[in-house]
């Protein structure tokens, strides 16, 4: 039989000095990959939230009659009312003043999206574009527009809603 030799000390020091460097790599990379998926889950829940109100809003407009601005006791800024279910019940779309996006229909306030800084309503009736519009102008405009400006983003979010109508729209290039 062969006599065994004892590891040497300088042979465990480098066993452990390689053995920490392996686990220092992947400690590394699990931290990485754990950071990655935090910032995925993040990007999935604002795309997500988006995508939900693309939908709502497309939901609710297609169905709306009605539209004017106004202020609202809510909001300090202009908000959107219009009717819903062929006229059945009044909705209000607003900014209020916890900063969230809201749809109040029939008294039912439902946040739609938080962290909202500002809010812009814009109305093309065929001919131009405009910033409000009033109950006399009739049902709706060809085109509503919806801006929001979330906080913490330079972009804004812009929702455009198209209407059927039997008016004809023109552009007019300005020289």
């Amino acid at each position: 039989m062969r006599k065994r030799r004892p590891l040497t000390l300088l042979e465990i020091s480098v066993a452990l000095f390689l053995a920490g460097i392996l686990l220092t790599t992947v400690i590394q990379f699990f931290h990485e990959y754990s950071q990655t998926e935090s910032k995925i889950k993040a990007i999935k829940k604002t795309v997500l939230t988006r995508a939900t109100l693309q939908l709502r809003l497309n939901q609710l407009f297609s169905g709306g009659e009605n539209f004017y601005t106004n202020i609202y006791e809510d909001s300090s800024s202009p908000a959107l009312f219009f009717t819903v279910d062929g006229g059945l019940e009044n909705a209000v779309l607003y900014l209020n003043n916890n900063k969230e996006l809201i749809l109040d229909i029939y008294g039912r306030k439902d946040p739609l999206l938080p962290n909202i800084s500002s809010a812009a309503f814009r109305f093309f009736d065929a001919e131009e574009w405009v910033d409000t519009w009033d109950k006399e102008e009739g049902n709706h405009p060809l085109m509503l527009t919806l801006s929001l400006q979330e906080k913490n983003t330079k972009e804004p979010l812009v929702f455009s809603f198209f209407f059927p109508s039997d008016k004809p729209i023109t552009y007019q290039r300005k020289p």
